[in-house]
């Protein structure tokens, strides 16, 4: 029998939370009635910290709690989900009224390396 062994080391240096408003819900429903709900999404913290792996320093972004991008190949970035109850009957749709983006510049993300290229 053979037995391979295949050793990858992730070396986290220092992690540091970074936060944009302390104050904050991360989701907050901001109204709601039988034919309307409306809720609003707000960053107001997420922990970044630096892992070297195979020499290269990447960046990886995370929130407590909250799930992760496992995509191969793909940024390993923070997912948030929440359940939004529906009624069985009727149309849904999605609107977004609004949105605001923050650019991190000067950075290598870390990639998702847990599920096999296919």
């Amino acid at each position: 029998m053979l037995f391979l062994s295949i050793f990858v080391a992730f070396v986290s240096i220092g992690a540091k939370e970074i936060v944009l408003d302390e104050n904050a819900k991360l989701f907050n429903c901001t109204y709601s009635n039988l034919q309307t709900t409306q809720v609003k999404f707000t960053l107001d913290k997420y922990k970044t910290e630096e892992i070297v792996q195979n020499g290269v320093i990447y960046q990886k972004l995370s929130y407590q709690n909250e799930g992760e991008i496992y995509e191969f190949g793909k940024p390993d970035l923070p997912v948030f989900t929440r359940f939004v109850a529906i009624p069985s009957k009727g149309n849904v749709e999605v609107n977004i009224n609004s949105s605001d983006f923050i650019e991190i510049h000067n950075s290598s993300f870390a990639v998702g390396k847990y599920l096999k290229n296919k």
